[in-house]
């Protein structure tokens, strides 16, 4: 009889076991149906810089990975946690999203009225399929990321003042505005730039292109100006759209007095692409100050912002204004 309990309860636990099965499958068919990814800060990089109360539009542009379409009398962008800065709690699709289809959300909100540093977290939801988001699990929220100033304004803006740089490269001193293609290296300003992530930003930058050998480089060198405590430089760096081959490595050199030259960033930003690379310094929201030249003024810090590409030729690159965003994962 023991014997026989034994295999009666194995075979209840087996019974149990199958049971389950089919809801298992049905959850994991249900994170596949809606599933999204993150693709591109439209408007507004993280890290961007705000004075209080200021209204700004956020987009984000996101893919529809999962297999079912997004319509949009379903599927609605809801804010998860953080900080809502003043944007409405839910928010319509304003498009139907089928499968493989990217959308361009976005969201009227306004800079929190003390300054700091502040994330608003947001994931979507479906009537039908619940909360979902992106990310492995399709439960993981994207965001947008600020930083209110307690003083407005924009103290030294790299783009407006390039002129007044020296620019040089390794075939030697070079003029600004450059001539486009040429090969002994060349800096244009740029209106409205477009980044290798296909966003084309609303603010003017720097393309950066290196004379046109291996480990070719070029430099902008900007006189001295007097940096304030709690001035922060905030910068997208990246390949310009439709590069190939490019390789870039930028980093920004302040210099104060007679001193060396020092690394602000460490390690140099790099971007890898398969053509041209693009440096484009937007206006900067950091507050850098223009340096008397008294002798009696505080140090004064002369920066350098130089953008290298590696072995390949025609290489042209972006970076805009400075900054130091945390990463997606």
């Amino acid at each position: 009889m023991r014997s026989v309990s034994r295999l009666v309860s194995m075979l209840l636990l087996l019974a149990v076991l199958l049971s389950l099965a089919p809801g298992a499958t049905s959850t994991a068919s249900a994170a596949t149906c809606y599933w999204a990814q993150f693709i591109a800060d439209v408007t507004i990089p993280d890290g961007t810089n705000f004075a209080a109360n200021t209204a700004f539009k956020k987009t984000w542009r996101i893919k529809n990975i999962g297999s079912c379409t997004w319509n949009s009398n379903d599927v609605s962008l809801i804010f998860d946690s953080g900080e809502r800065m003043g944007a409405p709690a839910s928010l319509a699709l304003p498009t139907n999203v089928g499968p493989g289809q990217t959308v361009d959300i976005t969201v009227d909100m306004t800079s929190p009225a003390t300054a700091g540093h502040y994330f608003g977290y947001w994931k979507f939801k479906s009537n039908s399929g619940g909360v979902f988001g992106i990310g492995s699990t399709a439960n993981k929220s994207f965001w947008v990321e600020i930083y209110v100033s307690s003083s407005s304004g924009v103290a030294y803006d790299f783009t407006t003042n390039a002129g007044s740089a020296a620019w040089s490269s390794g075939a030697g001193s070079l003029s600004f505005p450059g001539t486009d293609g040429s090969a002994n290296g060349f800096g244009l300003k740029l209106d409205t730039p477009k980044l290798e992530s296909g966003v084309t930003s609303a603010k003017a930058g720097l393309l950066f292109a290196p004379n046109n050998v291996t480990n070719g480089y070029i430099r902008a060198s900007y006189p001295a100006f007097r940096v304030q405590t709690g001035d922060r430089f905030q910068a997208t760096i990246g390949c310009e759209y439709g590069a190939t081959t490019c390789y870039t490595a930028y980093s920004l050199n302040y210099q104060i007095g007679d001193g060396p030259g020092q690394d602000l960033l460490g390690p140099s930003a790099k971007s890898t692409r398969a053509g041209r690379t693009t440096s484009t310094s937007t206006s900067t929201p950091s507050p850098v100050r223009t340096s008397s030249s008294s002798s009696s003024s505080p140090p004064t810090a002369h920066r350098q912002a130089t953008a290298r590409c590696g072995s390949t030729r025609s290489s042209r690159a972006l970076a805009q204004a400075p900054r130091p965003p945390p990463r997606r994962p």
